[in-house]
């Protein structure tokens, strides 16, 4: 079993090749940050190019909610993009 955990914010885990991703800020209602939309991508190119994962389950911590976009303001020029080569194809 291979543990990886980005902060404690976006947890990644490998049990008999599936890959799990728990989105992990529940007094948030998993909002996620921008670190996480990085961590995210990092996990899928992992994930990409480990063989043996043969599917990817996504979930949120806590009752409330799955997940919960950034609030992002029209003026808001932090923001990043994930590019189209780090995002997840298993």
């Amino acid at each position: 079993m291979a543990v990886t955990e980005a902060g404690q914010d976006l947890l990644y885990e490998v049990r008999d090749g599936i890959a799990h991703v728990t989105f992990n800020r529940p007094q948030a209602r998993n909002a996620l940050t921008f670190a996480m939309y990085e961590r995210l991508a990092e996990v899928c190119a992992i994930a990409n190019g480990d063989r043996s994962i043969r599917a990817m389950l996504l979930t949120g911590a806590g009752e409330k909610s799955f997940v919960a976009v950034t609030p992002m303001r029209p003026s808001d020029t932090t923001r990043t993009r994930i590019p189209v080569s780090s995002r997840c194809v298993l």
